[in-house]
């Protein structure tokens, strides 16, 4: 006897649809699809970077606010950033997400998010399970 529900033919089967995640070897590859996988990250790419660089017209556009790599600043952000050949970025939230996450970690600037994040995918990137 199979267990299975009856289907009535229109819906789709739980399986059809691919999830949001898998994982190997400790790590976990999202899908790269963020409706789907934002609930279980937690926008883990808004929260894990440390740095998300604007180009000059970005920043000087006025959409974003911004943070300038200064040459005479000994912070470590502008240290940072020199080190990379970062001369805009976004500033973060004291906890380290992007200023523009939402209370639900959602991006309140999706539509006209910078290009940095238009062109970024967690598709293949291997991110570390940390069990609590």
């Amino acid at each position: 006897m199979d267990d299975r529900p009856a289907s009535t033919g229109g819906e789709a089967s739980p399986r059809a649809r691919p999830d949001p995640f898998r994982l190997l070897n400790g790590n976990v590859y999202f899908n790269g699809k963020c409706e789907e996988c934002r609930p279980l990250c937690a926008a883990v790419c808004c929260r894990g970077y440390a740095l998300v660089s604007l180009t000059e017209e970005e920043a000087k556009g006025g959409r974003y606010a911004y943070k300038e790599a200064s040459d005479d600043c000994d912070c470590e952000l502008c240290k940072k950033m020199r080190e990379l050949g970062v001369r805009y970025t976004l500033p973060k939230q004291p906890d380290g997400g992007c200023i523009y996450l939402d209370g639900a970690r959602k991006c309140s600037i999706y539509e006209e998010r910078p290009e940095t994040c238009r062109e970024y995918s967690c598709v293949n990137v291997p991110f570390t399970l940390h069990p609590a």
